[in-house]
């Protein structure tokens, strides 16, 4: 987080930090982060189109905290998923170990 926030030009107080701990990975689907995906380069193509067309193509990546694993879109997503309901990314999600 302090390197982070140095990188952006923040002022961080590192000694406010706990101890640094392991913790254990969170659970992810495959189908929730494509649905993510899609739902953010939604959102690109009305705010930035040219980001957007940059992006189509690209595989997610996500976070190396998520474990992803097989999987349809979470039911907390709600009820707006549409045609993306239990889709899954075509592709190796970036990040990941690959099976």
């Amino acid at each position: 987080m302090q390197e982070e926030a140095a990188a952006r030009g923040y002022v961080f107080d590192r000694s406010k930090l706990g101890v640094i701990e392991r913790v254990p990975g969170i659970a992810a689907t495959e189908g929730q982060l494509a649905y993510e995906w899609q739902h953010l380069l939604r959102k690109l193509a009305a705010r930035n189109p040219p980001l957007a067309e940059r992006w189509r193509d690209e595989p997610p990546a996500c976070h190396p905290l998520f474990v992803v694993g097989p999987g349809p879109i979470a039911p907390w997503s709600g009820d707006d998923r549409g045609p993306l309901l239990g889709t899954r990314w075509p592709g190796p999600i970036q990040g990941q170990p690959k099976d």
